[in-house]
């Protein structure tokens, strides 16, 4: 079993885009180190179509896809083939960076974060609070609506938690328990070793650059 012992702080995660296992498969192989060239344009589409992205199709091949903030990445799908160009994945990927990123901002308040998801049947997004005990939804038609939502709800449960004299928040002890196969764990000691660091220093440092990534 390994410990890590993290400092007391505020952990959030803005957003959660919640996508069925083929789009986060579409969604991991886009932001995949080496940019691949066997991605189909057509998944890239359904991607993009599941996040919230109405497709406009102009003459020829071209398309554009319009998030619900407005942002907008345009392209010619390719013919004959049926895979996206590498230049086409690099630039999907930097757009949903700068998608992402917006939304990530949209969704902090007060110290705290939401879970959103749209609805294509309802044509909605749907969004939760997280690092609370209860649950805590609302919804919305565009992102300022979503923003105007998400804060309105934070701002309802902080004001029910009061009355009630809960806590608004999760409180966490800054200690994680996990159990990892005996290599695994020789690896990490020896990264730590090679860093000049306590396995405790080298995790939170992991952990530290993946949220902050």
């Amino acid at each position: 079993m390994l410990k890590f012992y993290l400092e007391q702080s505020e952990l959030t995660f803005a957003i959660i885009i919640l996508m069925n296992r083929k789009q986060q498969r579409i969604f991991d192989a886009i932001f995949a180190t080496l940019t691949k060239a066997n991605i189909k344009f057509s998944d890239i589409e359904k991607l993009l179509v599941a996040l919230g992205a109405e497709k406009f199709e102009g003459s020829g091949s071209r398309v554009a896809f319009v998030m619900p903030n407005g942002a907008k990445w345009e392209h010619h799908c390719p013919h004959p083939n049926k895979e996206a160009k590498k230049y086409q994945v690099e630039s999907v990927r930097e757009f949903l960076k700068g998608w992402v990123s917006e939304m990530n901002s949209l969704m902090n308040y007060k110290g705290f974060a939401a879970r959103i998801e749209f609805s294509a049947d309802d044509n909605v997004f749907v969004g939760q609070l997280i690092g609370i005990d209860d649950i805590v939804m609302f919804e919305a038609e565009t992102v300022d609506e979503l923003k105007t939502a998400f804060e309105e709800a934070v701002d309802f449960h902080i004001e029910v938690c009061k009355k009630t004299d809960k806590k608004a928040k999760k409180t966490y002890s800054g200690e994680l328990l996990f159990n990892l196969p005996a290599e695994l764990h020789a690896r990490i000691a020896e990264a730590a070793a090679n860093k000049g660091v306590s396995i405790n220093e080298f995790g939170k440092e992991v952990f530290e650059s993946a949220i902050s990534n």
